[in-house]
């Protein structure tokens, strides 16, 4: 499979729209960071996609134009139905695929809808950066209300 042949496989998720309730999760990975390195290099996320995909046939994965990650590129997101959504950076094309994966299972099986702390790949706790509620959660409007967790 090709960057174009996978190109030719998104769906709406490449416009933010979530998956269908009842599927597993899905990984989207940024088709547009550039190696800092090398700015004129092909970018290593359309690589990164075909490789997941055909490595992890189990999960969906798409690609979309900018994750607006861009001083922490490779960047990617792993989300689920009626789970928070984990967006992580700083991730090496060459290596942290299968973390990807890993992260994208464990975020699927979980009863929570969380990404448990615990058993998560090295790649993706040192490269969080942002873990966005589910759409329709209900969020206090006294954030105080809330007591602050660590993560599980």
């Amino acid at each position: 499979m090709t960057p174009t042949d996978l190109e030719r496989r998104e769906t709406d998720a490449v416009d933010g729209a979530g998956v269908a309730p009842g599927a597993g999760a899905t990984i989207v990975v940024c088709a547009t960071c550039r190696d800092r390195a090398d700015p004129a290099a092909e970018p290593p996320g359309a690589a990164l996609a075909v490789a997941l995909a055909a490595e992890a046939p189990d999960l969906t994965v798409r690609t979309v134009r900018c994750l607006g990650n861009c001083s922490r590129a490779l960047s990617a997101a792993v989300l689920a139905p009626g789970a928070w959504t984990y967006v992580f950076g700083d991730l090496d094309p060459l290596s942290d695929g299968a973390a990807l994966a890993e992260g994208a299972r464990l975020l699927a099986a979980s009863a929570d809808g969380t990404m448990p702390w615990r058993g998560r790949p090295e790649p993706l706790k040192r490269g969080l950066v942002a873990r966005v509620p589910p759409l329709g959660a209900t969020i206090p409007a006294d954030p105080a209300a809330v007591p602050l967790t660590e993560p599980a």
